[in-house]
């Protein structure tokens, strides 16, 4: 897999991704809040595996949270790092799964959601992969019972100039 990138605008990425997870948090009476900075100009991304790594996050999330809950997401631009954040109320993790999860590069067995949401136990996998197509990074931070915070951080070309000739 490589990355394709182009010009994105990450504040309309972002609520096309949203409106695509609405329903299931309505399904469930969860809160989904959007914290997305206002970007006046696109950067330079692949923006399908981006969403692709949003999506897949959002989808743990919401699988792991209970009705009556809340996922976040904030999307903010850093200099030149796009820093994403989806943090939910949900069941959080313990540090032995956080460690297998990021440092020892295990996978944690997959177990269904609040709900009995079924799961190919592959999203995480696909989410460490394509983020280190962007040379970014993952953290987890989470407490069991209280929630999850995923932050990821990637680089990104801004005000890339694309130079275009007309020939009369």
């Amino acid at each position: 897999m490589t990355l394709s990138p182009g010009k994105v605008k990450p504040d309309e990425l972002i609520e096309n991704i949203l409106q695509l997870y609405r329903p299931a948090t309505r399904m469930k009476n969860i809160d989904l809040e959007n914290y997305t900075e206002d970007f006046e100009d696109p950067i330079w991304i692949d923006g399908d595996k981006y969403e692709q790594v949003i999506g897949n996050l959002l989808s743990i999330a919401i699988k792991y949270t209970r009705s009556g809950g809340w996922v976040k997401q904030s999307l903010i631009r850093k200099s030149d790092i796009l820093e994403l954040k989806i943090i939910d109320s949900g069941i959080g993790m313990n540090d032995d799964d956080i460690k297998k999860l990021l440092i020892n590069r295990q996978e944690v067995r997959s177990s269904r959601g609040i709900s009995g949401e079924k799961s190919t136990g592959i999203g995480f996998t696909i989410i460490k992969h394509t983020i280190g197509l962007f040379e970014g990074e993952i953290q987890i931070e989470s407490t069991r019972g209280e929630g999850t915070t995923f932050t990821v951080e990637v680089r990104v070309k801004l005000n890339s100039v694309l130079l275009t000739f007309n020939f009369l």
